[in-house]
Parts: structure tokens; sequence; C-alpha cells
């Protein structure tokens, strides 16, 4: 019986710490997130400036960390893009050339934004 109770206790112990791993492990544990997809049309951006469109990514507050998915169609080269909350629900992403010399004109995609609140 004293080994009986011991097994008992131990399964326990490994029930819970299962239970207890799978909820540290979940995703609502982790900073709950925003998500918006929109397709962006950036307009031709003249050598060494910045272009910006906005997204609407409702619960964003200014402030609040930002991703940017960047269709690999939309890249070019010398040219990147950013993203911040610019004001309550809004996105900006921003596409910047970095090319001194020639106009960037990146191609129409599907970007997709995310927002980590705090």
């Amino acid at each position: 019986i004293k080994n009986l109770g011991f097994k008992i206790l131990s399964i326990s112990l490994v029930i819970v710490i299962v239970i207890i791993s799978i909820v540290a492990w979940s995703p609502k544990a982790y900073l709950p997130t925003l998500f918006a997809t929109s397709t962006l049309d950036f307009a031709n951006t003249a050598a060494g400036t910045a272009t910006d469109l906005t997204v609407t990514v409702t619960g964003a507050v200014d402030g609040d960390p930002v991703m940017v998915g960047i269709p690999n169609g939309s890249t070019a080269a010398n040219g990147h893009f950013v993203g911040w909350v610019s004001s309550s629900n809004t996105v900006t992403v921003r596409f910047l050339n970095n090319n001194l010399l020639t106009a960037l004109n990146p191609a129409s995609g599907s970007f997709k934004v995310m927002v980590m609140k705090k």
C-alpha cells in the first residue's frame, strides 16, 4: 500500500505538471495579438524618400509593437518596409526607398499586420 500511495501521488504530480505546461504554453498565456490583412499599392517613391499607407487594426493603440508581413512580390532592392501604430485602430506601413538615384515602385500586394498588446 505504501508503494501504491507513492505511485498515485507521482501520477497526480505528473498530471498537474502536464496541465500547468499546457496552460503555460497556450497562445493565450502570451501577449494577445491583433491581425489585419490589406492590399497595399504604394506609389512610385522618389529616390531617398518614403511613402505611407494605412491599415485598420481594431484595438491597436499608440506604442503597441507591430510586425508587418511583406509579400515577396512587393519587395524591392534597396527598399524596405516598417510599421507602427500611428493612431487608435490605425497602423501606418511605410515604404522607404534607400536608393539615392532611382525611384522605386513596389508591386501591389496583400500585406499582413500583427499588433501585439502590452
